[in-house]
């Protein structure tokens, strides 16, 4: 798919959410895997104070997701605070093409802010249960520093990721914030 097509499908997407509201947008099996994480992004880039943004991307957060990173209160803690802060105010997005393989999708978008930059790899699972059998969900996004660009968090606020198929091949470290409400 072109960029020229990525555009028109995201201003779709939101001009579709805004006839409807926010709250009719959710998972659907006419989503592809790059489809979610443009819905996720520029939700979260739009997002208002009411938090409509933020609770978006979460509708689209896997099962399993959710429940590591929820309730709402706490996914927008996260999200507002901790190193995908930058998911809320970026400038550009660069957005690399989608993996597959199998019911496990992988994208990587670098997103460029006004003082630094943030590579986000996002992983998919393409859900088998009721009520999201057959549609593409996030399953986690890896936060990796990219050179000449900052994270201000200590060493300790972070994790190594267990490897996956898709980070096998790479060498790349892929880190997690965890998030802690203490």
């Amino acid at each position: 798919m072109s960029a020229r097509d990525w555009v028109l499908l995201v201003a779709m997407v939101f001009t579709a959410a805004a006839a409807l509201g926010a709250d009719d947008l959710a998972p659907h099996p006419k989503y592809s895997p790059a489809d979610v994480v443009r819905i996720q992004l520029q939700a979260l880039r739009n997002n208002g104070a009411d938090d409509a943004g933020i609770a978006l991307a979460f509708r689209f957060a896997s099962p399993a997701n959710r429940a590591q990173t929820g309730p709402i209160e706490r996914f927008a803690r996260m999200i507002k605070l901790g190193p995908y802060a930058l998911m809320l105010n970026y400038r550009q997005a660069i957005y690399e093409g989608v993996e597959i393989k199998g019911q496990q999708a992988q994208q990587r978008v670098l997103l460029l802010g006004a003082q630094h930059s943030v590579r986000y790899d996002f992983f998919l699972r393409l859900q088998t249960q009721p009520p999201y059998q057959n549609c593409w969900m996030t399953e986690g996004v890896g936060v990796v520093a990219t050179p000449g660009g900052s994270l201000a968090f200590h060493q300790r606020d972070w994790v190594r990721l267990p490897s996956t198929d898709f980070s096998a091949n790479t060498n790349h470290s892929y880190l997690h914030y965890l998030f802690s409400t203490r």
